[in-house]
Order: C-alpha cells, then sequence, then structure tokens
C-alpha cells in the first residue's frame, strides 16, 4: 500500500501572483471579471448572513440547487453560472 503521510507542497503566493502577472492578457481577463467576482462574494455573504442553504437560495430564485451550484463553486464554474443567469435575465 503507497504511504499516506500528509507532506503538503510549498507554495509562496506573492511569488505566484507575480509570475502569473507576467502572463499575458491576465490582468485584463481578471478585470473583465471584476462585477462577477463582486456579485459573486455578495451573494456569498448575504447567503451566509441569512443562514440559508443553497436549496433555499435557489428556492427563492425560482430555480433548482444545481443550477445556482455553481455560483458556490470555484471561479471557473462561477463564471458559466453567470453568463447564463445573464443569458437567463435577458428572457421575458
Amino acid at each position: 500500500m503507497t504511504d499516506m503521510n500528509y507532506n503538503p507542497v510549498p507554495h509562496n503566493h506573492t511569488a505566484f501572483l507575480a509570475a502569473a502577472r507576467l502572463r499575458p492578457g491576465l490582468i485584463e481577463a481578471y478585470d473583465s471579471l471584476a462585477l462577477e467576482y463582486t456579485v459573486a462574494s455578495q451573494v456569498l455573504k448575504a447567503r451566509a448572513k441569512a443562514g440559508l442553504t443553497q436549496e433555499a437560495v435557489a428556492e427563492h430564485m425560482g430555480t433548482t440547487k444545481s443550477a445556482i451550484s455553481p455560483s458556490f463553486c470555484a471561479p471557473k464554474r462561477r463564471r458559466h453560472f453567470f453568463a447564463d443567469s445573464r443569458r437567463a435575465l435577458r428572457q421575458p
């Protein structure tokens, strides 16, 4: 059996960000999502403050938990959630 001892990988976040900022288009791409990050942060804070489950939030929004759960997940999945939400809001 494989040795399952905990062995964390060192991470220098400052160095990581410095290297990431050198990637072409990164700052523009990040800045273009600023509104979505702000909205996601506010939604997460409001949900926590209200003590609501994802199911309750979905019910208030008139949708399903599976439709909103990406908003409470990783940014890549959250981006798809907001794109879908924008399309839904444009529909009559």
